[in-house]
């Protein structure tokens, strides 16, 4: 048989991973509002400046240093399967080489 530790892992966190899946979607949904507008929670991250350009290359600040002064808010551009997997330290790429190899088994066997 074959060992699929990523798949293993996969199942373990099955019933969190569904719950949290499931919030996420109902953010995403609109049902979080509460006015007549229903809009749509989204996940978003910031740009911290942590370089300066030096006037040949950009060069990186002291943490202490970094420029919070033109912070700008971006859409969070991963789908929740992915922040699922990063949440839960699961290697998707090998998740699905672990199904393909569990597959050709079974192909071999009949």
């Amino acid at each position: 048989m074959i060992a699929t530790p990523e798949c293993d892992k996969l199942l373990a966190v099955r019933e969190k991973s569904q719950a949290i899946g499931e919030f996420l979607e109902w953010l995403r949904s609109g049902e979080a509002d509460d006015s007549k507008f229903k809009r749509s929670v989204f996940l978003s991250a910031y740009i911290i400046n942590t370089q300066v350009w030096n006037g040949n290359e950009y060069e990186d600040l002291p943490e202490d240093e970094w420029d919070v002064s033109e912070t700008r808010i971006l859409p969070f551009r991963y789908s929740v399967e992915a922040l699922l997997a990063r949440f839960f330290e699961i290697d998707l790429k090998k998740v699905e080489q672990e199904r393909r190899a569990l597959l050709e088994e079974m192909r071999c066997h009949d």
